[in-house]
């Protein structure tokens, strides 16, 4: 199954699950224009982690017309990240952008989610 498939919220937006190796050591994905919330978890390069917008996981649209001079927080907090609860639902319930997957490969995604849930 593959994390970098985008599927479309309830509110329009198409999100998905980010890995923190596509960001740079300044939280920057220059290939789609995004901020990871938690640099840490972007700098730290011997572990990959799983951005899906919970608990400081966020990724944002990195647009300096965005941010709030005075404080240099974004004054548009909409994640774009998918948590990986929707990402599952979307799967199994074989929503458009997974109608053709194998979902055999899923099992191995999931025992990979369980042990990074017990970290």
């Amino acid at each position: 199954v593959d994390l970098k498939k985008y599927v479309k919220c309830h509110d329009g937006i198409k999100r998905r699950i980010y890995l923190s190796n596509e960001f740079d050591e300044n939280g920057i994905c220059e290939n789609e224009n995004l901020k990871c919330e938690n640099l840490g978890l972007c700098r730290n390069k011997e572990k990959i982690h799983i951005l899906d917008g919970s608990n400081g996981k966020g990724v944002y649209i990195n647009d300096a017309t965005k941010i709030d001079e005075t404080s240099s927080a974004l004054k548009d907090k909409t994640n774009m990240a998918l948590s990986k609860i929707k990402f599952a639902e979307a799967v199994a319930s074989k929503s458009q952008e997974f109608i053709d997957v194998n979902l055999s490969n899923f099992l191995k995604i999931i025992e990979i989610l369980v042990e990074i849930n017990k970290e």
